[in-house]
């Protein structure tokens, strides 16, 4: 017998932070367009406000850098 459950919601793509001590979600954002799937989140240590930016974003000139 197949059961299937009540959900009043839409299964979406994004990000939570889980604050382990407390159990709860501190942050969380929603990743929306092309995106369906996440397939691996890495902790960066000493960055506060890291960011994903295609390779065909104009901002990526400023971001990507190489030592000469």
């Amino acid at each position: 017998m197949s059961r299937q459950c009540g959900a009043d919601s839409e299964p979406w793509c994004g990000i939570q932070i889980i604050d382990l001590a407390k159990g709860t979600c501190a942050e969380w954002f929603r990743i929306d367009g092309a995106v369906k799937e996440i397939f691996d989140v890495a902790i960066i240590t000493g960055h506060a406000c890291p960011m994903s930016i295609g390779p065909s974003a104009p901002e990526i000139i400023k971001f990507v850098t190489h030592a000469a």
